[in-house]
């Protein structure tokens, strides 16, 4: 019996390739419910062979097999011809085929009828989405500003929907707008009206919200413009919000400042203060054991200490207790972690002092990933902070240390 309802359903959907809008033809929400049915029928029989053999259920396998099917339901349609009313069901299927294009002009027909809020809305936020994957960011930000929440749930997902895609199109709605917006969908959703679930999703995209805005004024070079939101934000921010505006406050404001000292526990090779280097250039280099871009950067920070050594330059690489060496699964003490910092540093084949300190040491220096540089001048002022590796990035860096050495202005 089982097997007869699988063939009539694979049956069902491979109908569907004939003649898309003849009449009698399959509507869309006919094929829509063949598909979840033909989708659930493959995850119970997956789930059902896990359990026989101890095999894995193939989420991948299965989604590929959906996704065939509707790629044949899909061959024959013309959506020219697709009634209005039943677009969205069709602007789905085209979807799971992969269809975006078609998709977006099946669901702006669909907009258009001026359906219901909870359908408005739904085919409203497919848009947004099919938009993005075609590229067309006018359509993505004109369908966002379009979008009019009905309820608490609908507001929360607007706020997720314009946080996750108003970051990207700053181009489209110039920097001030596109920080507004991100204020104003977090600010339309009615707290009172939401579940425990949706307030605490709601503080997630809060969060978030405050972070993209950090991130726009950032990387446009606006300064000012960032600092001034973190301090808005820092004001009725929690812990975890706190330590992370904390710490890119820092990054933003350590370039043209005075380094600060590092706060050593315990290091290897000799290093007691900044202060000792003073009237050389200082190359900090924050890392971790576990980081393989970190030790990628190795080769390049030990040919540049062996050509600039003797003019001056000195590399110092700071790092702290992360609880294991090798493997995560098996923790060590500090003493333990730091007892093998040795065989590393040979290994690596590390030849300027280490210094393992608190996790403060990173934060001071807006580290937020690493490897991070930060490069001091012979006056101990931060001229440079260099996130990430690359040999191509390495060799720009490699020119501003020439430079500082040579005495050259940054």
């Amino acid at each position: 019996m089982r097997f007869y309802r699988v063939m009539s359903l694979i049956g069902c959907i491979a109908a569907l390739t004939t003649s898309a809008q003849a009449i009698g033809g399959p509507s869309g929400a006919d094929v829509l419910k063949s598909l979840d049915d033909f989708r659930a029928d493959l995850v119970t029989k997956a789930i059902d062979k896990a359990k026989s053999n101890g095999s894995e259920v193939d989420a991948e396998d299965i989604q590929k097999q959906v996704k065939a099917k509707a790629e044949d339901a899909v061959k024959s349609i013309d959506v020219s011809k697709v009634a209005v009313a039943d677009g969205l069901d069709w602007a789905q299927v085209f979807e799971i085929a992969d269809r975006p294009r078609e998709a977006a002009t099946l669901l702006t027909a669909f907009i258009g009828s001026k359906p219901e809020a909870p359908k408005l809305f739904e085919a409203q936020e497919m848009l947004v989405s099919a938009s993005w994957r075609i590229k067309d960011d006018k359509s993505v930000v004109a369908t966002l500003q379009a979008m009019k929440p009905f309820d608490g749930g609908s507001s929360v997902k607007l706020a997720e929907l314009v946080v996750t895609y108003v970051p990207h199109e700053s181009g489209v709605l110039g920097l001030d707008p596109a920080a507004a917006m991100i204020d104003g969908a977090l600010a339309g959703v009615p707290a009172a009206d939401l579940t425990e679930r949706q307030k605490d999703r709601l503080a997630e995209l809060q969060s978030a919200g405050v972070e993209a805005k950090i991130a726009l004024y950032r990387d446009a070079g606006k300064t000012d413009k960032a600092l001034a939101a973190i301090d808005g934000a820092l004001k009725s921010a929690g812990p975890g919000l706190k330590d992370r505006l904390t710490m890119e406050r820092n990054r933003l404001t350590l370039v043209g400042m005075a380094a600060p000292d590092l706060k050593v526990e315990k290091s290897c090779g000799e290093f007691k203060s900044l202060a000792d280097f003073k009237g050389k250039v200082v190359v900090l280099d924050f890392f971790a054991h576990w980081c393989d871009p970190c030790k990628s950067e190795f080769a390049d920070l030990r040919k540049l200490l062996d050509d600039f050594k003797s003019k001056g330059l000195e590399v110092v690489g700071v790092t702290h207790y992360y609880g294991f060496f090798g493997d995560p699964d098996k923790p060590l003490t500090d003493e333990q972690e730091y007892a093998k910092m040795a065989d590393f540093i040979k290994d690596e084949k590390i030849d300027w002092p280490i210094v393992i300190g608190p996790e403060d040491d990173f934060s001071t220096f807006g580290v937020a990933a690493i490897p991070q540089i930060v490069l001091i001048g012979r006056d101990g002022i931060v001229k440079s902070l260099e996130v990430g590796y690359s040999a191509g990035e390495f060799a720009q860096f490699r020119q501003k240390v020439e430079d500082l050495l040579a005495g050259k202005s940054r």
